[in-house]
């Protein structure tokens, strides 16, 4: 399983994500990140690490905010809020 990082930002444009390419680039390395603006997180993922301080901190110097998304998907009884036993 590979190592990824997603975080929720506030990148809104296209343009915001262009002109943070280089940067991008240079800290994780060419195609090993993506941001999916059509997501209501405007995801960032970036591969091959598991340290989200790096880019948090690019981000946030850029004067975008960053944060880290857990690492789970809830169940339905997650969802709906309810514990139950399985018998």
């Amino acid at each position: 399983m590979k190592d990824i990082v997603v975080l929720s930002t506030t990148l809104e444009s296209v343009l915001a994500v262009s002109a943070l390419g280089p940067a991008l680039d240079q800290l994780a390395g060419r195609g090993n990140w993506n941001v999916d603006l059509q997501d209501c997180d405007h995801v960032l993922r970036v591969t091959g690490t598991r340290d989200a301080r790096p880019f948090i901190e690019l981000l946030q110097e850029h004067g975008v905010g960053a944060s880290e998304l857990p690492d789970e998907v809830p169940g339905i009884l997650d969802l709906l809020g309810e514990e139950r036993k399985v018998s």
